[in-house]
C-alpha cells in the first residue's frame, strides 16, 4: 500500500495495491482559501463566492458550506466569523 498526501483545501489520499488505485478527498470544513488554516481570508473569500464577486471550486463550495445545506449563502458566512471569533466552537 502506497499513501500520498497534498495538503490543502482538502486531502488526497491516494491507496494503491497490485490491482487498483483509490483517492479519496478529505475537506476540510471552512478552509475556503486551501492553506489548511481557517483566518479572516476565508471569511472574505466565501463572502466574495456569495456575493458573485468571486466563484469557487467545488471542493471549496464544499468547504464553505458550514452551515451544511447545500448551497453557499448569509448563514454560511456568518457561522464561519463565528467560529473564527471563537464565538463557536465546531463547524
Amino acid at each position: 500500500w502506497t499513501r500520498q498526501f497534498k495538503w490543502s483545501i482538502y486531502t488526497k489520499v491516494v491507496v494503491k495495491n497490485e490491482n487498483d488505485t483509490t483517492t479519496y478527498v478529505v475537506i476540510v470544513k471552512g478552509d475556503t482559501t486551501g492553506d489548511a488554516k481557517i483566518n479572516l481570508n476565508d471569511i472574505t473569500r466565501l463572502y466574495h463566492n456569495y456575493k458573485g464577486i468571486e466563484d469557487m471550486e467545488n471542493p471549496y463550495i464544499l468547504a464553505g458550506d458550514v452551515a451544511s445545506n447545500d448551497i453557499i449563502n448569509l448563514n454560511d458566512v456568518t457561522k464561519l466569523y463565528h467560529y473564527y471569533k471563537n464565538i463557536i466552537t465546531e463547524l
